[in-house]
């Protein structure tokens, strides 16, 4: 736990997150007058990931998990990252990152066709779990562009980057 105005840091192992507040109030008041309490933990099967998720908010929503890749100098953002604090403590392998899962999505609907009407990719990805915000993540990331066709919007998906 991170206090910045008294520059303290704390880690607190759990095992799960249903008993983690009465851990974490055994342990420590602080976590009593804390307003956000953010969580980071290694990703399951992935040795250099790291996903960071807010367990305790008491000023606004819950914000989205995000996860990082750490490298030989530093790391890099990857972005939204589907994961639970329970998968995070228990060390449980997270379900398909749901960014990665609407990219092969994509990747795999550009083998067969050139641009698909957005709805029935937006359809395809709610089938799939998909939230819409995570497959315009995507199609930003994949560099794919919606261009207008008399009333509908299509996706060009010829020109996806492989990334």
């Amino acid at each position: 736990m991170i206090a910045p105005e008294k520059g303290l840091a704390e880690h607190i192992s759990f095992t799960s997150i249903s008993n983690s507040f009465a851990s974490l109030s055994a342990k420590s008041n602080r976590i009593l007058v804390a307003r956000s309490v953010l969580l980071v933990g290694r990703v399951e099967g992935e040795p250099n990931i790291r996903a960071l998720v807010q367990i305790k908010n008491n000023l606004a929503q819950f914000g989205h998990p995000k996860a990082f890749e750490l490298m030989e100098r530093g790391f890099k953002w990857m972005g939204d990252y589907e994961i639970t604090a329970d998968e995070v403590l228990g060390g449980i392998a997270p379900k398909a990152n749901k960014l990665e899962q609407a990219k092969r999505m994509l990747r795999e609907l550009a083998e067969t066709s050139n641009a698909v009407q957005s709805n029935e990719i937006f359809d395809m990805a709610e089938e799939q779990g998909i939230s819409k915000r995570t497959l315009e993540n995507a199609k930003k990331e994949l560099g794919i562009r919606a261009r207008k066709i008399n009333n509908s919007w299509y996706w060009e998906l010829d020109k996806i980057k492989q990334i």
